[in-house]
């Protein structure tokens, strides 16, 4: 699902970190039974609250969460703002890629030569102050996701030493009660798009053990 403000989805009249998360309970409600949620970056920040909310999950996992937003610069918001503002969207997706998602220079010049990729991140671009502000006003909070009971795979490039991502991991990790750890070789921010196939391949992975060890068919 494109979280709202991204992609197809409208950005609806306000927008938090709850609001996101009750999108997401809802889809799952229109499923109609319980399922495997996979969330990446500001999605997984959606889906680890979205949890707390539903009986209808078998499995969570979650894909570099931004949990340490202190580590950014305070004005950041405001700078990509002025930048929108001004026309210059260009200039406010690399800002947000390079100081919120911590995405190195030579990623972001791979980025900027797919043009059906940069247009997309351009045109949704409004939507990094939003979410940078969201993020900043809602911490994770450990003593409500201990009342996540599925298994939780935390996942993480194995390249990744942004402390927005890795900064209070362990505490998630110790808060949850079926949690594992995993790592994308060579990977930071950006893996579930540059490599897709050992993205896939660790979920599946880890969802199939969830399968086997609940004893169900799917």
């Amino acid at each position: 699902m494109d979280r709202r403000g991204h992609g197809e989805s409208g950005a609806g009249l306000s927008h938090s970190i709850k609001l996101e998360a009750q999108d997401i309970v809802s889809v799952i409600d229109a499923v109609g039974e319980a399922v495997h949620l996979v969330g990446h970056s500001g999605g997984a920040r959606a889906a680890l609250t979205a949890a707390l909310h539903t009986d209808r999950l078998r499995s969570l996992v979650l894909y570099e969460p931004p949990i340490a937003l202190h580590h950014c610069q305070a004005d950041l918001a405001d700078r990509a703002e002025a930048l929108i503002r001004d026309g210059n969207r260009d200039a406010a997706a690399e800002t947000f890629l390079r100081e919120a998602a911590a995405v190195p220079d030579e990623e972001i010049a791979i980025i900027r030569s797919l043009p059906a990729v940069w247009e997309r991140i351009t045109a949704d671009v409004h939507n990094g102050p939003r979410d940078q502000r969201a993020f900043m006003a809602q911490s994770v909070n450990l003593d409500a996701i201990r009342g996540i009971t599925v298994p939780v795979l935390l996942l993480v490039g194995g390249e990744q030493g942004a402390p927005v991502y890795l900064d209070g991991l362990d505490k998630i990790e110790q808060a949850l009660p079926h949690a594992t750890r995993g790592e994308i070789p060579g990977q930071r921010h950006l893996a579930p798009g540059r490599a897709p196939e050992a993205f896939a391949a660790v979920v599946m992975s880890f969802i199939a053990d969830v399968v086997r060890d609940s004893g169900h068919g799917r």
